[in-house]
């Protein structure tokens, strides 16, 4: 009887610490209300036009699938970013976002190398609805340049509905 019981303590104790290592919001999603930041950076070297994309990860499950016209870039000065939204009132140093979308702001000095051509971003709702609560995409394009660095440096933030 002993032993039963020694081993129903030692299942109960190990599935404690299982259940208390997983984050508190890893399933059930940044909590309502509230806004997690990060940092978007890539540089890579090239001379040749091109498409380049990468994956940003959340810090925790987003509570909406993102779709294209949840990730957006603030509006800026950049001809760039095709898909400005308004809704992004932040800046570089404090991004902010309303409920439900992910803001995107370019560090104001030098964002982009001078031979990307168009930047947009977004996520994969139609297609992927469980990716799009962990990740958002950011894609530009590049023209022919003699610059071999190409770059683009952005902060963002998305607030939980």
């Amino acid at each position: 009887m002993k032993i039963r019981i020694g081993a129903a303590i030692a299942v109960a104790i190990a599935l404690t610490f299982t259940a208390a290592a997983v984050p508190a919001n890893a399933s059930g999603g940044i909590t309502k209300g509230t806004t997690v930041r990060g940092s978007a950076y890539y540089q890579l070297t090239s001379t040749v036009p091109g498409f380049f994309q990468f994956g940003v990860n959340l810090p925790g499950r987003a509570r909406n699938p993102l779709t294209p016209e949840d990730v957006n870039f603030a509006p800026d000065a950049f001809s760039a970013t095709t898909d400005d939204d308004a809704s992004c009132t932040g800046n570089y140093i404090l991004p902010t976002a309303p409920p439900g979308k992910v803001c995107l702001y370019l560090w104001p000095a030098a964002p982009l190398s001078p031979n990307v051509v168009s930047v947009t971003a977004g996520g994969d709702a139609p297609t992927s609805p469980e990716f799009s609560r962990s990740s958002f995409w950011i894609s530009w394009s590049t023209g022919a340049s003699a610059t071999t660095a190409v770059y683009l440096y952005a902060r963002w933030a998305y607030t939980a509905p």
